[in-house]
């Protein structure tokens, strides 16, 4: 689940720092959906194929410009998306999957 941590996050970093301009646009558009799609799988593997998917979109929108608000937007469903991934993932006990959660016992 790591990994799937870092593809999340480096998607959703490469789109945040892509938003400097005008309303809402296609990539926050594309992250609000990952994330109602993520926390609408029922386990990892759906996670992953959602993901994937959405690492496709970002590089077609890679180029896309938005205002602050986007950027919010594009943040708030990133991190719902990473909460809902790491539920997922949580049940196959995958230990750091998220990063202040990454307990070592």
């Amino acid at each position: 689940m790591t990994k799937l941590h870092v593809v999340v996050g480096g998607c959703a970093v490469v789109a945040m720092f892509a938003l400097v301009g005008c309303g809402k646009n296609k990539a926050v558009a594309a992250t609000e959906e990952l994330a109602d799609k993520v926390c609408a799988c029922k386990d990892a593997d759906c996670v992953k194929k959602e993901t994937d998917a959405y690492s496709k979109k970002r590089e077609e929108l890679k180029d896309e410009k938005g205002s602050e608000a986007d950027a919010k937007a594009l943040e708030e469903a990133y991190k719902k998306a990473l909460d809902c991934a790491q539920a997922k993932g949580s049940s196959k006990g995958a230990p750091g999957a998220g990063g202040e959660q990454g307990d070592k016992k």
